[in-house]
């Protein structure tokens, strides 16, 4: 007798099929304010706050510890520059855009080194 309602215990609770799972807590991507915290969230989604600027090659934040470009905004709109805003998105290193010396000794336009720069972003303006 225990075993048959052992055995139909265990039948029902199989035949109820799987059982919800909460779905996964996202993450607020670490905030970033300097280049320590930087070399650590390589590749990862971040949120950095500093000064709107627009600089040669792109849109620029500007921070106490930290500048990147925002390289997929080729400039702030007029109304954001100079205001504090935090981008979202995700930090890379790149040294695609350093000045290069051609065979005659002429520099190149460009950046002394690697830079930090932002892709896919959001942005609001701090409050």
């Amino acid at each position: 007798m225990r075993l048959t309602a052992l055995l139909l215990m265990v039948f029902l609770v199989g035949c109820a099929g799987p059982q919800p799972v909460a779905p996964p807590q996202e993450r607020s991507p670490m905030e970033v304010t300097n280049v320590e915290q930087a070399e650590a969230a390589r590749g990862e989604e971040v949120q950095i706050v500093g000064i709107a600027r627009n600089a040669k090659l792109s849109a620029l934040l500007q921070g106490s510890g930290l500048s990147v470009y925002c390289i997929d905004e080729p400039e702030w709109p007029a109304a954001l520059v100079g205001q504090t805003i935090r981008v979202t998105g995700r930090l890379e290193s790149s040294d695609a855009f350093t000045a290069r010396r051609d065979p005659d000794g002429a520099i190149s336009a460009g950046t002394e080194g690697p830079v930090w720069v932002v892709h896919d972003i959001a942005y609001r303006v701090v409050e």
